[in-house]
């Protein structure tokens, strides 16, 4: 039942595709629907996936982790840097990771607030397998939670770790 709400909720300009960036491998959204940019940061990658719309946005960096450590400590160690607040704990790729769920409104003042149409979801991961690290996180419409809500769980469920 659950596959079935997911692919329902899908849209067909959702098509998710394998891609890397340095060492992590997933699916992302990939269509005339979607736009694609790539980065180099310091140390790292990053991908960026914006809906043509304008009301999804998912935006990616991966890092080396050096030296490299336990899978745990590194993600702990993330989290403190970012802070710990509403930060909880998980598994992506089979390695400890955790997520956040923040909800806000896009525009100035008391008023923005006011327009439901405003609001947005904006849900982050952050993972480390003791040799990678990254940080992964989806903003959208949340009048769209349904269709962006299924992307984005399709997207971590395909992270897998690379290189050795």
């Amino acid at each position: 039942m659950t596959s079935l709400v997911l692919l329902l909720a899908l849209s067909a300009s959702d098509t998710l595709v394998k891609a890397s960036v340095s060492d992590l491998n997933l699916k992302l959204p990939q269509s005339k629907d979607w736009k694609s940019s790539e980065a180099d940061e310091n140390n790292g990658k990053s991908r960026t996936v914006v809906s043509a719309d304008g009301d999804a946005q998912i935006e990616l960096s991966v890092f080396a982790v050096s030296p490299r450590r336990e899978a745990q400590k590194c993600v702990d160690e993330l989290v403190k840097a970012l802070g710990t607040e509403g930060y909880e704990a998980t598994t992506v790729g089979g390695s400890p990771a955790f997520k956040k769920v923040a909800v806000d409104w896009v525009g100035e003042g008391e008023e923005a607030k006011k327009n439901d149409a405003n609001k947005v979801n904006t849900v982050s991961y952050v993972g480390c397998n003791g040799r990678t690290k990254w940080l992964l996180s989806m903003t959208s419409k949340a009048s769209k939670v349904a269709r962006f809500g299924a992307v984005l769980k399709k997207v971590i469920e395909s992270i897998t770790y690379g290189g050795s």
